[in-house]
């Protein structure tokens, strides 16, 4: 096992517990769920290798366990369902495990290179594979796995090439071994600006825990990272607000964590028998390879966003407490701390003013039904709340009374964009440059395009920029007006600004005070 590695238990231990270097803990930053749509496999590229990166805590690592499901998540109105079959196994032909880009070490699973995971199934587990990783390190996590042509693969990871993550397909399993330790790019079929999941393990576990909280994070598409690009996620795979906060290595350091929720989850849908409660199981296997201790020290609660109820105050809040209450049963005496939701605003303008933006039923600012749930989680939620972390006020969305700030970023076009309103075109030129990531919208007449930055070149006064669409394509002359608003879903008018956009992300997880890191158990 991990040995006492010198500087294991630094001020970033948390006081009021004692490490236990023989506990498994989660420790991978960027780790999630499996969630999305299936993938077909096409028989040029029936075997798939991911090559993943992940972090790891401030402190030193070893016996790691990674774990691998026969099922994925739904997204939207019925999240966490965890319905998404495959209808077929999976074969796992091996995983690797590199550290710092050191070389590969082979996991095995109940001794055997390989393992079959059958659909619907909880899965399988890695035996406890023996790896010393040094505190903040990059662990690499290469996936071998198969079909047969036709077959559908379980969805986990969008692959964040920027990071040096990528995506193999081939006939054979030989062709992808091959790539084991490289940088070759990823196979072109496999790889697209609309970002399909790939299998990878979904829970990790190792030993060495250094006493730090270490929260099982319960949340809604806003704690996930929906918004947030793979284009820009942080060099240790967080995308969203709530996990680039935890992982920032501020005073009381990186807080190592586990996100068992998903996009469109609701609190009344969560821990439920009925097809939401097979990762559950998965963590009571932990529990189980721990000798009854947890892999986790307490839970963070992000729900709410999806809790709105057309029946009243009182159903939404008995559905956010009744989740509460089904944790408690499950993990008794876990401290449950309560995280703040965002804001809930329209917008007839695309998010480009504070006039423009109105309020989702709910979210009338600063007293409706949304409102009501967040002062029912600071005061404690009936006893089972043990801490608030508050998000509205330390980033400045009470002071624009529950709307999203005017943008961040605001340029012109330098050339046309467009030649007569029925080409397609990905390029435009700005005046100022954006940020790789950034949604940018501009209008032209009664129309509006919205378009991703996905590359930039160019010059001050004159800087390209590739987009990859959402939107139509209109003809918009130089000198329109362009900007990258902090939050818009959809085309409609009113858009709805539930989802914040990447600049915003970040604004949010750098204005939620760490010393909030505190109220973690």
């Amino acid at each position: 096992m991990a040995q006492d590695y010198a500087g294991n238990r630094p001020a970033f231990g948390n006081p009021r517990m004692s490490g236990d270097p023989d506990r498994y803990m989660f420790w991978a930053s960027g780790a999630r769920m499996p969630s999305g749509a299936l993938v077909t496999a096409q028989a040029d590229t029936r075997f798939v290798m991911t090559k993943l990166i992940f972090g790891s805590p401030q402190y030193a690592i070893d016996h790691l366990r990674l774990h691998y499901s026969g099922f994925a998540c739904t997204e939207g109105s019925n999240s966490p369902q965890e319905t998404v079959l495959p209808g077929n196994a999976m074969t796992v032909h091996g995983v690797w495990v590199s550290v710092n880009g050191g070389p590969a070490t082979a996991c095995r699973f109940a001794g055997a290179a390989d393992l079959s995971v059958a659909s619907g199934s909880t899965g399988a587990w890695s035996d406890d594979l023996s790896l010393a990783v040094p505190p903040e390190s990059l662990v690499t996590v290469y996936t071998l796995y198969s079909t047969a042509a036709g077959e559908r693969q379980i969805p986990v990871y969008q692959i964040t090439s920027r990071r040096g993550e990528r995506v193999w397909g081939a006939d054979n399993a030989a062709a992808l071994m091959a790539l084991i330790g490289s940088d070759t790019a990823s196979t072109a079929s496999l790889d697209s600006m609309s970002f399909p999941a790939y299998y990878g393990p979904d829970f990790m576990v190792a030993k060495g825990w250094d006493g730090r909280p270490v929260p099982l994070i319960v949340c809604d598409s806003i704690g996930e990272r929906q918004a947030d690009s793979p284009l820009v996620a942080d060099a240790r795979r967080n995308m969203g607000w709530l996990r680039r906060w935890l992982d920032r290595a501020g005073p009381l350091g990186r807080t190592p964590h586990a996100v068992i929720g998903l996009p469109g989850a609701a609190s009344k849908r969560e821990l439920i028998a009925a097809n939401a409660s097979r990762r559950w199981d998965i963590i009571d296997q932990i529990v189980a390879m721990n000798g009854g201790r947890r892999p986790f020290t307490c839970i963070l609660n992000q729900m709410g966003r999806n809790d709105y109820d057309s029946g009243g105050y009182a159903v939404m809040r008995a559905n956010w407490k009744a989740l509460n209450d089904r944790i408690l049963v499950r993990h008794p005496g876990t401290p449950i701390i309560a995280v703040g939701q965002v804001i809930h605003p329209n917008s007839t303008d695309g998010f480009r003013t504070l006039a423009g933006q109105g309020y989702q039923l709910g979210g009338e600012w600063p007293n409706g039904l949304r409102y009501q749930l967040e002062a029912d989680k600071a005061a404690g939620m009936d006893g089972t709340v043990a801490a608030y972390i508050e998000v509205v006020r330390p980033a400045g969305l009470s002071d624009t009374q529950g709307r999203w700030p005017e943008p961040f970023f605001v340029t012109q076009l330098a050339q046309q964009a467009g030649t007569d309103g029925t080409a397609t075109y990905d390029m435009i030129t700005l005046v100022d440059a954006p940020e790789i990531g950034d949604t940018l919208q501009w209008t032209s007449g009664a129309t509006a395009d919205i378009a991703t930055v996905v590359a930039i070149s160019g010059q001050p006064g004159a800087w390209t920029c590739r987009l990859h669409y959402a939107g139509s394509r209109t003809v918009a002359p130089a000198g329109t007006e362009v900007f990258a608003p902090n939050a818009n879903d959809g085309v409609n008018s009113p858009r709805t600004g539930t989802h914040p956009r990447p600049r915003m992300i970040r604004h949010i997880a750098a204005s939620v005070p760490q010393q909030d890191k505190g109220k973690l158990r």
